[in-house]
């Protein structure tokens, strides 16, 4: 549970590939402080070709750290972090996406291989990919009132209502009754379920999984976001670390800031419409919470 954060940044990572042992590097680590007004601070490794800051299309002011090496990278981490003016600590939340298993593992792997410290100790980690997927996956359901703005009903909720299903009490209790509601339908009802379902192309779990899975389609699954999205200058994130390799570091970091903005509206969409507040979000079960 966290308690007690007064600061919150949305935090993003790109790296030259997936195996951290295996010498892939941290590129570029990009913070972005919540709020409308939140200014953005990219940490990165440069490259021969130089990056034109006027070019990069951002919400907000982004401030730019240049680094000959992954070691400095993390080095320049510390010093914005132990900064007296920020103040970071343990009542600082940073926020992620799928950050417990990837971002935050793969900057602490890459410390130990570089001999750096680890730049972002005690302060508190939030990764609110769980709490994305829980909320938002049953809006992939293509039923009939399965998402009602008017009624503030969560789609869980409006799922277990469109199939008769108990749609009160805690989230466990709704989803032990669908699937409860479920295995009792009889073949016919089963049958026009899997029709709708047919009509959007989710037949399964694991193809509802697939579509939601990234950072992107989470974003898309959003009712309505407060922010705009920044033009992303890649479909995947494959293509950043293609375009790493091949010295244009200035997209990679475009890139960044486009996923700082993503993560920025996908925790302000989820507040708005799921949560009552901030800090019901952050607090909630469905996030992993870790001091780093």
């Amino acid at each position: 549970m966290v308690v007690n954060t007064t600061q919150h940044y949305v935090y993003d990572i790109e790296t030259e590939g997936l195996a951290p042992g295996d010498g892939d590097e941290v590129t570029v680590v990009g913070f972005r402080e919540r709020g409308e007004d939140g200014e953005h601070i990219i940490f990165y490794q440069e490259t021969d070709e130089p990056v034109a800051e006027e070019e990069l299309v951002a919400s907000t002011e982004v401030t730019l750290v240049g680094c000959e090496s992954e070691a400095e990278l993390f080095e320049e981490m510390m010093k914005w972090s132990k900064d007296e003016e920020l103040d970071l600590n343990e009542n600082t939340a940073i926020i992620g996406f799928n950050s417990r298993k990837f971002d935050s593992m793969f900057i602490r792997s890459r410390c130990l291989a570089t001999g750096s410290n680890f730049p972002l100790s005690n302060v508190t980690e939030v990764d609110v990919f769980n709490a994305a997927r829980y909320n938002l996956i049953p809006n992939n359901y293509n039923l009939e009132s399965i998402y009602n703005t008017n009624t503030r009903k969560t789609p869980l909720q409006n799922l277990a209502e469109t199939i008769g299903a108990y749609s009160d009490g805690t989230r466990d209790d709704i989803k032990n009754s669908i699937d409860k509601t479920i295995e009792e339908m009889d073949e016919e009802r089963k049958a026009e379920v899997i029709e709708l379902l047919k009509e959007s192309e989710l037949v399964d779990n694991s193809k509802i999984i697939d579509k939601a899975d990234s950072l992107d389609n989470f974003y898309n699954l959003l009712p309505d976001s407060h922010y705009t999205v920044v033009e992303d200058p890649f479909d995947d994130s494959e293509e950043a670390v293609e375009s790493f390799q091949e010295g244009d570091v200035q997209s990679v970091i475009q890139h960044n800031i486009a996923d700082l903005e993503k993560t920025e509206g996908l925790v302000d969409g989820l507040t708005t419409v799921y949560f009552t507040s901030q800090e019901s979000l952050l607090t909630d079960n469905s996030v992993s919470v870790q001091t780093l």
